[in-house]
């Protein structure tokens, strides 16, 4: 099973970069109330996206069997569609360094901390 599949079965979207839009999370935010947007797509520095891809793993958001899967796919965009706040904000806190490269949208708009 490759990489996308595999984020497909774990009820994530897999989603490539050129691809992904602000309409596009709006509506799946309107379905579920809650998304993490996850940018592990290609960085200035390989050591950076290797960084944050790692972060993944230390948050359980991927398991360390998928770390080189993801980085090969230069692209890739994680979607998850959460129902709840408190879920949401749970893993998020767990993902280190996650203002960098994850984004929160609720009710599909971005989340902008006051």
């Amino acid at each position: 099973m490759d990489i996308r599949s595999e984020l497909e079965h774990a009820n994530y979207k897999a989603i490539n970069k050129n691809q992904l839009t602000d309409d596009m999370i709006g509506e799946l935010g309107k379905e579920y109330g809650f998304i993490l947007v996850v940018d592990v797509s290609a960085r200035d520095s390989e050591s950076e996206r290797r960084s944050y891809i790692e972060a993944l793993v230390k948050g359980d958001v991927i398991s360390p069997e998928q770390v080189d899967a993801v980085i090969d796919d230069e692209n890739l965009i994680i979607v998850i569609p959460l129902r709840t706040e408190r879920v949401a904000t749970d893993i998020y806190r767990h993902i280190p360094h996650a203002s960098h490269f994850v984004t929160m949208w609720v009710d599909g708009r971005p989340y902008v901390a006051c």
